[in-house]
């Protein structure tokens, strides 16, 4: 059973990564405000919404599945290398997972209400910034996920100490973008702050992948050297 917890987590590692690369893909070529827009770029954008912002948006229900099931691969795979080093930093990480699709359903069922059209100027702009105040706040999700999942494969010698340290950095980077939400809904340099601390989320994630589809492969070899051999009798 964790065999397969394993295996399945990294793959879901690795396609919440590239499904995370291609939403933000669509969302930038078709040009979503960015926090700092008028009003009127706003009502402009939703007014003329392309298949690109529907796609993006039908894509996030499938993410808020992968991640959990990554978080849970990493409980999985700690525990079968020491439950006693892993101790209950797994565990954090898969409830920050469900944090985090919590906080991100927010972002994303506020754009579907801008692009379903209708709304009077001032509620658009109000559920606009309701839109930029979870997209900010969902950082310290994203900061709980990689420093306790970091944590908690380091003690364990899962991951070498640089994704670890990786990890905790952008952790803490995240973790300032979020806590200074109220200085940035205008925009301002911390965006970039943000911009750097999800590149090394992206990247930080998809290695991670990669290390659980090898520990799963490792531990399947393993299995099958140990295996008893049936003697005819």
């Amino acid at each position: 059973m964790n065999l397969s917890s394993i295996r399945v987590g990294g793959i879901a590692a690795l396609g919440f990564a590239v499904l995370v690369m291609v939403v933000n893909l669509l969302l930038g070529t078709a040009g979503l405000p960015q926090p700092g827009a008028t009003p009127e770029e706003v009502r402009e954008f939703f007014a003329t919404t392309d298949a690109r912002v529907t796609v993006s948006t039908a894509l996030a229900p499938i993410a808020w599945i992968l991640l959990p099931v990554f978080a849970a691969g990493v409980a999985a795979a700690a525990r079968r290398r020491s439950v006693v080093q892993g101790d209950a930093w797994p565990l954090v990480g898969l409830g920050a997972a469900i944090m985090q699709n919590c906080l991100f359903g927010g972002v994303v069922a506020t754009q579907a209400v801008l692009s379903a059209g209708s709304l009077s100027a001032d509620v658009e702009w109000g559920v606009w910034q309701l839109h930029t105040a979870f997209f900010s706040l969902n950082a310290v999700s994203l900061a709980i996920i990689m420093a306790s999942l970091s944590l908690a494969g380091v003690r364990t010698g899962l991951i070498r100490r640089w994704h670890a340290t990786l990890g905790c950095v952008s952790a803490g980077a995240m973790t300032v973008v979020s806590v200074t939400t109220p200085l940035h809904m205008d925009g301002g340099p911390l965006g970039l702050l943000g911009l750097a601390g999800f590149l090394a989320w992206v990247v930080w994630l998809a290695t991670y992948g990669v290390v659980l589809l090898r520990a799963a492969k490792g531990t399947a070899e393993v299995a099958a050297a140990t295996e008893p051999v049936a003697v005819n009798a």
